[in-house]
């Protein structure tokens, strides 16, 4: 009778996700990521944290490539510092704009614009990195298919 091998009990982190996306998120082979799903392997501690920050969302994206999070702000590529303060008023400051915009058309005009300018901007970057992204710090199509079946619950 063969000696059935131990199982990790850090096969419990992966449940739920396909191995595929595993393998995505850590570099690592299909085979591996199927191994540290079922408990054959055990991660490493690098593998571990990578996994944890990618699971709690606490790693950007591709499309924020030139920007920076340190010292409890977020850097802008052109180096613009962001608070978190400044992030979360961020709605209440353009909500009050609208308002003092309302019933001036050109002032309404005028914040459409900036509105329009900061998206191509941010469409033009995206287009410019788009053939150079990284698997790694890129959200895999897979992670984006189940966040949106979990929304729509």
């Amino acid at each position: 009778m063969p000696v059935k091998k131990p199982r990790y009990a850090t096969a419990a982190l992966f449940y739920g996700y396909p191995a595929t996306l595993i393998a995505e998120v850590l570099c690592v082979t299909r085979q591996s990521a199927y191994h540290f799903k079922s408990g054959i392997r055990r991660p490493g501690p690098t593998s571990l944290r990578l996994w944890h920050l990618y699971v709690s969302g606490r790693i950007l994206g591709d499309e924020w490539n030139g920007w920076q999070a340190r010292d409890g702000a977020l850097f802008d590529p052109e180096g613009h510092r962001t608070t978190q303060a400044q992030l979360r008023a961020y709605a209440f400051v353009w909500q009050l704009a609208r308002e003092l915009a309302k019933g001036d058309p050109i002032a309404t005009e005028a914040l459409d614009q900036y509105a329009s300018m900061a998206m191509a901007r941010m469409d033009r970057a995206r287009k410019r990195r788009g053939a150079g992204a990284s698997v790694a710090t890129a959200r895999p199509a897979a992670l984006e298919d189940r966040t949106v079946v979990e929304s729509t619950r």
